[in-house]
């Protein structure tokens, strides 16, 4: 097994490059749900895909999971199953990535959807046909298409069809829905020991995506049943990249965004405390991959500024924008090495005489971040004089007896800005300012 570590939650002042690669060649690792940064560990009482961030995507290096198409939580062993669309086989893995056995399979055809029922026991979709099938789960054992209950769902169809099921087990009924031409989420009661079903649809769907390939009911969580949140659904697009929390009325509730995360993202479940899993067909390399997404946390937040302690850059002090001008992972505001950036003058400016070079270094930056960039952002210079945007120095032969003001700016590399308002004189006798060379100073 390969295992890799893309992307976690990490505190502001935490080293960011974490991309480790393993593999394990002649002992077994297992890495624990449980460490993983970020992952909620007890049960919830509502929902909102807002609430949520990508944990971790771990690498399912086993050629049967190849093409991986969907996935299911087994409440009764907390591991899940993943299935390929190329019908190899059933994988059990743990929710941390690690393969714990697989289960054949013969005859089946484009397997796109899988969802646990309990028991030990699981139904499959293929896609083309629209056929449902129920199996029971053995470690090394194996399943053949002709020899199951099977029930039809649709007419046969091309390469568009079910795209994902899930079990109700409010209602013991059976969702689905269909990819595209056209979108269909679609309820289905299901009799595997008469072979019937009745599909009704169960919205027109209006979600603004150009496919539907995964879903999940919200009920087969235990906590959130009884909860306005009971009846929604989880709904996946891999074209678009997107996670949608839905109503049974087809009205989207919350999102989250997989753009960058994942490159076809297949399938989705959820576990008993509200985490959600993904699969991708081919995002790490070739391999199919579980994505892991969690809620955040509750978390202490001392100075009340909104941002919890754990990932609050000075959490003694209020400071909801976070500011660290240095970059160092402490904020602005208890940072003792941070001064904030300033603009003034090392001498005054003196006084310019026509028709003589005029040279003028006295602006002084300090604080903030380096390099500092000076532009002019209010009044004028006596032309032809002009500031270097890269010292601050003024230089140039004023052609004309002025008094000009003008308002120079500083900005440094971290786009904080500081001004300073001053004049310059330029007069008509060489003798106002003796040995002057004309550098001015603010």
């Amino acid at each position: 097994m390969q295992f890799l570590i893309k992307s976690f939650r990490l505190p502001r002042n935490a080293h960011r490059e974490y991309l480790h690669a393993i593999q394990w060649r002649s002992f077994v690792f297992c890495l624990c749900l449980a460490g993983f940064p970020g992952l909620a560990s007890s049960a919830i009482s509502s929902l909102d895909l807002e609430d949520y961030s990508h944990v971790i995507t771990v690498r399912i290096a086993r050629a049967s999971v190849t093409e991986a198409s969907g996935l299911t939580y087994n409440y009764d062993t907390g591991s899940l199953y993943v299935v390929s669309d190329e019908a190899y086989g059933v994988i059990e893995i743990s929710t941390d990535g690690l393969v714990i056995g697989s289960m054949s399979l013969e005859n089946f055809s484009d397997i796109e959807g899988v969802t646990y029922i309990g028991g030990g026991q699981i139904v499959l979709v293929e896609e083309r046909t629209r056929d449902a099938h129920l199996i029971s789960y053995v470690d090394d054992g194996s399943a053949d298409r002709d020899s199951v209950p099977s029930v039809d769902l649709g007419s046969s169809t091309g390469n568009n069809g079910i795209e994902g099921i899930s079990y109700d087990p409010v209602t013991g009924l059976f969702l689905t829905v269909k990819e595209f031409s056209p979108q269909e989420v679609n309820q289905n009661s299901i009799a595997f020991n008469t072979g019937n079903a009745t599909v009704s649809s169960l919205f027109s769907p209006a979600l603004g995506v150009s496919d539907l390939s995964g879903i999940q009911a919200l009920s087969a969580v235990p906590s959130l049943v009884g909860t306005s949140d009971e009846s929604n659904l989880l709904i996946l697009s891999h074209e678009d990249h997107v996670l949608l929390e839905v109503s049974r009325t087809g009205e989207v509730l919350s999102t989250f965004d997989l753009v960058g995360l994942t490159s076809q993202p297949e399938g989705v479940a959820i576990d008993y405390d509200g985490n959600i899993y993904l699969v991708d067909e081919n995002v790490l390399g070739g391999d199919s991959a579980l994505l892991v997404l969690s809620r955040s946390e509750p978390g202490i937040d001392s100075d009340g500024d909104g941002v919890i302690d754990e990932i609050d850059n000075c959490p003694e002090i209020e400071n909801a924008d976070q500011a660290d001008a240095d970059d160092d992972g402490i904020g602005n505001v208890c940072d003792p090495d941070f001064d904030p950036l300033m603009l003034g003058t090392t001498y005054a400016p003196e006084v310019g005489v026509k028709n003589q070079f005029y040279w003028w270094s006295g602006l002084s930056a300090s604080g903030g971040v380096p390099p500092y960039t000076y532009s002019l952002v209010g009044g004028w210079l006596p032309w032809p004089l002009t500031l270097n945007v890269e010292t601050g120095v003024i230089t140039g032969m004023a052609w004309n007896v002025v008094t000009a003001y003008f308002t120079i700016q500083v900005t440094d590399a971290n786009s904080d800005t500081a001004t300073l308002q001053s004049q310059i004189t330029v007069n008509q006798s060489a003798n106002v300012c003796g040995s002057c060379h004309g550098a001015t100073s603010f």
